[in-house]
């Protein structure tokens, strides 16, 4: 039984399961050249489904909750590693301060206007 409905982003995965599963979804003629190039050849509509069973529903609805939650650790683990090299950075730039190291002040300054930049978009 499947734990999730495939779809095309399935050929993709590093998972052999996952894209075994996908590429026997393919209801071409050539399920390898979909495998092979990651991606549906027939733009997809292998993997559409008009309708999907109640216990299809469930599944899916499990499998996306279990990829939300992989999804939000991951992004706190990004955002903590990111506050953390933040406060590295600017206790870097005081010892710096302190050492009369400008050229170093500058370089520091300058990464953290850069990441805290890339927050902002």
């Amino acid at each position: 039984m499947l734990k999730h409905i495939p779809c095309e982003s399935d050929l993709k995965s590093v998972i052999p399961e996952t894209w075994a599963n996908a590429v026997m979804y393919c209801q071409g003629g050539a399920p390898h050249n979909c495998g092979a190039d990651g991606l549906c050849e027939h733009g997809g509509t292998c993997f559409e489904i008009k309708e999907l069973t109640l216990e299809q529903a469930l599944l899916e609805i499990e499998h996306l909750k279990k990829e939300l939650d992989v999804t939000r650790v991951r992004n706190k683990q990004i955002e903590v590693g990111h506050l953390n090299l933040i406060a590295r950075l600017e206790h870097t730039k005081e010892l710096a301060l302190k050492d009369g190291k400008s050229e170093r002040v500058f370089m520091i300054r300058q990464c953290l206007t850069i990441i805290r930049g890339s927050v902002d978009e």
